[in-house]
């Protein structure tokens, strides 16, 4: 009998240390991102609509930034695929998130054309542009690099540049670099831990 009972109150502690151990992980809150100090930074472009518009327009807002052009081939246009679905992804979230598409070729990224592109995949979605020297300075801040290849016999070019999303909180902080094979439920998972903060 002292036997039983003895191994009654093994397994009786046993089970209040497991249910204290899960009570410890339930209550465990994510991780914080990251805050990226170092990159990033206030800007002032111009809209699709002729509009200028500083990243500060957007304060309270969760900001998804990306880099391209519209006569990119893939890349680009999959990748706007990818923030429309996690657009979607958010659901009753999405009005608290902005994206915002810089162009990387002001030269044949004309307002009209961008107002196209933009439409084409969700008519929330901002097009912003400027002159050359202002979109280097924007793309410095961001680290993001790119170049205007060579220009064929017909006028054609491509634009080599990184391949990256990112995802800015409340305050337009820098906090998480995707690539731009990102899932479009992972980016939303992070949005959400930033409305959460």
């Amino acid at each position: 009998m002292p036997g039983i009972i003895k191994s009654f109150r093994h397994s009786l502690c046993a089970l209040i240390a497991l249910t204290s151990v899960g009570i410890a992980i339930a209550d465990d809150k994510p991780e914080p991102l990251k805050v990226y100090d170092d990159w990033g930074g206030e800007f002032t472009l111009t809209d699709h609509h002729g509009i200028p518009m500083s990243l500060s327009d957007f304060k309270g807002k969760v900001i998804l930034l990306n880099f391209g052009y519209t006569h990119c081939p893939d890349i680009c246009p999959t990748t706007m695929f990818t923030l429309k679905r996690t657009m979607k992804a958010l659901a009753d979230d999405a009005d608290k998130v902005q994206v915002l598409f810089i162009t990387l070729d002001p030269e044949r990224d004309h307002p009209d054309r961008l107002q196209s592109y933009m439409e084409y995949f969700n008519p929330g979605f901002i097009a912003l542009s400027g002159s050359v020297e202002q979109i280097k300075t924007v793309a410095d801040k961001y680290g993001m690099r790119f170049e205007k290849e060579e220009v064929d016999e017909d006028g054609n070019y491509s634009i080599a540049h990184a391949a990256v999303i990112y995802l800015l909180d409340q305050a337009g902080r820098v906090r998480v670099f995707f690539k731009t094979s990102a899932q479009a439920g992972r980016i939303a998972q992070d949005i959400k831990k930033l409305l959460a903060e």
